[in-house]
């Protein structure tokens, strides 16, 4: 089968890398280096980690691209201005979903070896061996690593690269793409056509989108760079007045970003707010306005859109690195018996929960600002998440919650700790719900048997920055 794979950058040489490992493809990626790609230096979920240690060797890739290890995200001022909590990508402890409800009865904060690590800056490597945990993912130079995978899989003869652009896609009377012609006047076809071109969506621009703007205000980001202090193991959500700033650490320098509505605050503004918090003045990288929403379809006909073409909710919580190799994976275990109708309700329902996820992250105490009174408002809530909340102001939540709408969800690993963080539950209907299953007293036990592995785990565990100069 012919791919044809159109555009660069993470979204783009992910996908060629994804389908390169399946003889079956002949892969032409058509990128040009006169479109600048969006991404301002990304965190990424474990998803992209398995691609490339898969594919790679993970300590030269980190080594080449500038990168860093990411064991999960620190949320600052979320709350009321002065607080923060830790979310790790995912759980030491699996399954244990009493574990974490206990944190939430005793009003903790959440305890396990990579919160631990993530307050002492550490990864998780005793005397040069990992210790097991659950996740861990990557922050990147989206530019450096998109070189990184491009030169690797030409060096390897695995895909075709044409540095061009796509000026005209042309259709059959079914609605098929027959052929795409470039710039440089070259007629180029194939079976299957991937849309990685970002907000452009070349491809799939007549495919009706399904605005998330009624429950997600934000909708402009001021992208820049800041030296290192420290290379920090996670990412960190800072909430401001008019909404947040990221912090990606990488090697050589740190990818930050404010995220803002420009209904509450200029870009002027904005900068000034940047520049009070970081305590100077900065060089903005970009300004990107961006729709949150979805495609109604992410596979039309012979079109597979993955990136910023299938849909886009903002930068927190990295979700799209995530689901654009979410999307690709679930296309590739799924050609013997591919179901187009299948796919775009499944992928459709995932991309809702991922927006009532973001959504929680607002429902903050915060009133300080214009901006926060109106994010954290209920008008916000989809219909699907205020259920989901009212039946959890009578038991804690479970992971079948979110196959109401989905097969397709985060789950509770990741929704609890927001839970935890944000104050969202009441602790005293946590705590008899544990008491009444009995597992009250076997949180407990879990909780002394987690504190002995973290005290070994941090006395003898790298610092975060001696790994990258040691390595």
């Amino acid at each position: 089968m012919n791919v044809v794979i159109v555009g660069g950058g993470t979204a783009g040489w992910s996908a060629a890398l994804a389908f390169s490992q399946y003889k079956e493809y002949n892969i032409t990626v058509i990128a040009s280096k006169e479109i600048p790609i969006i991404g301002v230096g990304e965190s990424t979920t474990g998803l992209f980690l398995d691609l490339i240690k898969n594919n790679f060797d993970e300590l030269d890739f980190i080594k080449q691209t500038g990168s860093s290890y990411k064991i999960g995200i620190k949320h600052v001022n979320w709350l009321n201005g002065n607080d923060y909590f830790n979310s790790p990508l995912g759980y030491d402890i699996k399954d244990y979903d009493y574990y974490r409800l206990y944190h939430i009865a005793e009003n903790k904060k959440f305890t396990s070896i990579q919160s631990a690590l993530m307050e002492n800056n550490q990864l998780p490597f005793v005397n040069g061996l990992p210790i097991e945990i659950h996740h861990k993912a990557y922050h990147l130079d989206t530019f450096k690593t998109g070189q990184y995978i491009k030169e690797q899989l030409l060096k390897q003869n695995k895909v075709k690269h044409i540095e061009d652009t796509v000026v005209q896609v042309n259709r059959n009377e079914n609605g098929y793409i027959k052929n795409l012609i470039t710039k440089n006047n070259q007629q180029i076809e194939g079976n299957l056509y991937i849309d990685c071109s970002g907000f452009k969506r070349l491809l799939s621009n007549h495919i009706p989108f399904k605005d998330y703007k009624d429950n997600l205000l934000v909708n402009k980001a001021i992208s820049f760079h800041v030296k290192n202090k420290t290379i920090k193991n996670y990412t960190q959500a800072t909430a401001l007045k008019h909404g947040w700033i990221w912090e990606i650490p990488l090697q050589h320098r740190t990818g930050c970003g404010y995220v803002f509505c420009d209904k509450f605050i200029t870009d002027e503004e904005a900068v000034k707010e940047i520049e009070q918090y970081v305590g100077d003045k900065i060089e903005i990288q970009k300004i990107i306005s961006f729709n949150s929403g979805r495609l109604e379809k992410a596979f039309d006909k012979n079109v597979l859109t993955v990136g910023l073409s299938t849909a886009f909710v903002e930068p927190l919580e990295a979700t799209s690195i995530h689901m654009s190799i979410f999307q690709i994976n679930y296309y590739l275990n799924n050609t013997d018996n591919f179901n187009e109708e299948s796919y775009n309700r499944d992928i459709s329902n995932y991309w809702d929960n991922i927006r009532d996820f973001i959504i929680l992250h607002y429902r903050s105490t915060r009133n300080d600002t214009e901006f926060w009174k109106e994010a954290s408002s209920d008008k916000r809530l989809s219909n699907n998440l205020k259920s989901m909340l009212d039946i959890w102001k009578h038991r804690p939540p479970k992971d079948e919650d979110y196959g109401l709408f989905s097969k397709l969800a985060l789950g509770n690993t990741l929704w609890l700790q927001i839970l935890l963080g944000m104050n969202l539950l009441d602790k005293n209907m946590v705590k008899r719900d544990l008491i009444k299953k009995d597992l009250y007293d076997k949180s407990i036990n879990e909780h002394l048997r987690v504190s002995k592995e973290i005290e070994y785990v941090t006395n003898n565990a790298i610092s975060n920055t001696n790994f990258y100069l040691t390595s």
